[in-house]
């Protein structure tokens, strides 16, 4: 039995010196395949970084290109809204404004030029009928008192009206 174990351990010197030569290669191709590994994960990872990155900004500038565009729109119809509400509120206002500042002054006045007009319109309407009761023409002409034209003239009238 001594010379099995004496056996088994040059059998096991030798399997450890082979698992030694055999962890050493395993380590040397890690090491090259782990640097190659790590440099193609480098580069896939750099690559899908940028393509993210990319697609993001990409996203960003579509929404705020269609945010921009909303905006923009939105903008121009507020102004327009402002617009017209500001014309008809100023409007409205200065109307309102006239109505009572200036109405209330007017109205006095057009009241005035009321009541005058009728004082007027009534001595229109005497003067009519005195006109009408005593008939008078008067005649306004370049011809003169001794020109035929005028005896001419006259004639025509007493014609008319004798």
């Amino acid at each position: 039995m001594a010379t099995s174990n004496k056996d088994l351990e040059q059998r096991l010197g030798q399997l450890s010196a082979g698992l030694e030569k055999l962890s050493d290669r395993l380590d040397s191709k890690c090491e090259k395949v782990g640097v190659d590994l790590e440099k193609r994960i480098e580069e896939k990872v750099g690559n899908a970084a940028l393509e993210y990155v990319n697609n993001i900004r990409t996203s960003i500038d579509h929404t705020i290109d269609s945010r921009f565009r909303t905006t923009w729109l939105l903008a121009g119809a507020l102004m327009i809204i402002l617009s017209a509400v500001g014309y008809f509120g100023i409007q409205s206002m200065v109307t309102k404004t006239l109505d009572d500042k200036v109405g209330r002054d007017t109205m006095a006045e057009l009241e005035k030029f009321k009541s005058q007009a009728r004082t007027a319109v009534l001595e229109i309407e005497k003067a009519q009928t005195v006109a009408r009761s005593n008939p008078l023409i008067v005649l306004q002409t370049d011809f003169g008192a001794k020109s035929p034209y005028m005896g001419a003239l006259m004639g025509a009238i007493y014609k008319v009206n004798p």
